[in-house]
């Protein structure tokens, strides 16, 4: 609608990141796309916004950072490593993501724990 009526144009080819461009210590708009895509086979949420939030809040949490745009280069690689991992424990036999329901992460023996 907004295309049909002139307040918005879309930009054909432009890549996600791109207008940040290559800043001097910081990540680069391919390491940005990166992680995205990670999260996004990692994560259990399935809306652009409410992926984009968990996001958001992981990294805050998990690197002291509030969005992908303030990631220095070092931290994005940080980042990109931690995503490889949680890849890494993913049940067998998952294609992508978590299951919505039922996956609680892997089944711990509690018998010795004195519980």
């Amino acid at each position: 609608m907004a295309i049909g009526k002139g307040v918005w144009t879309k930009q054909v080819g432009k890549l996600t990141y791109e207008d940040l461009g290559f800043r001097e210590g910081m990540a680069s708009p391919g390491q940005l796309r990166k992680i995205e895509v990670m999260w996004k086979n990692v994560t259990k949420h399935n809306g652009a916004r409410t992926r984009t939030r968990a996001l958001r809040n992981w990294l805050q949490k998990h690197f002291g950072v509030s969005d992908l745009r303030f990631l220095t280069g070092a931290r994005a690689n940080d980042v990109i490593y931690a995503l490889v991992q949680m890849e890494g424990r993913r049940p067998a036999g998952s294609a992508g993501r978590y299951p919505a329901e039922g996956y609680h992460g892997p089944l711990r023996d509690r018998s010795m724990s004195g519980i």
